[in-house]
């Protein structure tokens, strides 16, 4: 049937997720070595029920005219499609909590002593050679950049055709998205050790952190924007750069400003309870200070007011 606001099927995708996310950390925190197996084995399933769907049914990698609403309902709003993605990003969670770790170990005790796990030394290579953070810069740089721009062949074709061959199309719903990922991951590894600080400044500034708080709100604004837009037209819209590039500079910033009053009045609200009913209350940390402080000013007092004082700062009453 009809769906309303049918663009909220992501949510329902990263929902799905979640739900399993506590199995996958549990047998993670029991053993490492079956935590990361069972996400990839998610994701072995993920590639291949990709593949075979794209196979059995002639699917491309975009909507088009011909088969663009199979593409849909059967592979791009599925969790089957959406899981490699979010498992690449579960495998770095991983790491980066290893890495941590073993982070507070070398803080603590000699290098030579401990025994960095295989995470942090992917993690912390780039720190020691330059040339293997421009590898994993460039490498990440190429993955992202290939499989966003490999898909302009497909759109310099007849929207009712399938351009590519069988193959090509099953490679790419199969592991596009999750190498996509994997690249930007890349990209932003070199910035954990100090290096390439353009792109920690350029990805963490203030004005880019703003944006991102409300970027759930562009998600639910966006689209509304978009409908009304094509529903006003008394035209068709002729598919062009041109027009994709007006489109995007007319309904993002309007779908940014509208997302603002959104995120203070809805999202932050709803986050702050979240906060208050189930995050932990941190220890009254000042309270206990200003109790030792008490204790050691009265300690101080009596040393001064004794005859002989133990204290080493003060000097003997002759």
């Amino acid at each position: 049937g009809l769906m309303c606001m049918s663009w909220f099927w992501y949510l329902a995708n990263d929902f799905e997720f979640f739900l399993i996310s506590p199995i996958i950390i549990f047998f993670y925190c029991r053993n490492k070595i079956v935590g990361y197996a069972l996400v990839a084995l998610l994701m072995l399933v993920n590639y291949i029920v990709n593949m075979v769907l794209t196979a059995q049914n002639d699917l491309g990698i975009i909507f088009t005219l011909s088969g663009g609403g199979d593409f849909f309902d059967l592979v791009y709003m599925k969790p089957w499609s959406r899981f490699a993605a979010y498992g690449v990003g579960a495998i770095f969670g991983f790491m980066y909590y290893e890495y941590k770790q073993d982070k507070k170990k070398m803080a603590d005790e000699n290098l030579e002593e401990i025994r960095p796990s295989l995470s942090t030394k992917i993690m912390m290579a780039p720190k020691y050679s330059t040339l293997i953070t421009y590898f994993y810069f460039f490498s990440g740089l190429f993955l992202t950049s290939f499989f966003v721009f490999i898909q302009i062949s497909f759109y310099k074709e007849k929207l009712n055709s399938n351009p590519w061959s069988k193959t090509s199309n099953m490679l790419y719903n199969a592991f596009g998205r999750s190498f996509f990922v994997l690249g930007l991951i890349l990209i932003i590894i070199p910035t954990f050790q100090g290096r390439l600080p353009w792109i920690k400044h350029l990805l963490g500034n203030n004005t880019m952190i703003v944006l991102g708080r409300i970027t759930f709100g562009v998600y639910l604004m966006h689209i509304p924007w978009i409908i009304m837009l094509l529903a006003d037209s008394r035209q068709g819209m002729w598919v062009s750069n041109l027009n994709a590039w007006w489109l995007v500079l007319g309904i993002a910033p309007i779908s940014f400003l509208f997302a603002i009053p959104f995120s203070m009045y809805a999202e932050v609200p709803f986050m702050n309870l979240e906060k208050h009913f189930l995050m932990p209350k941190p220890p009254p940390k000042k309270i206990v200070l200003k109790e030792q402080q008490v204790e050691s000013f009265e300690r101080i007092n009596k040393t001064v007011d004794s005859e002989e004082p133990k204290s080493l700062l003060l000097p003997k009453k002759s």
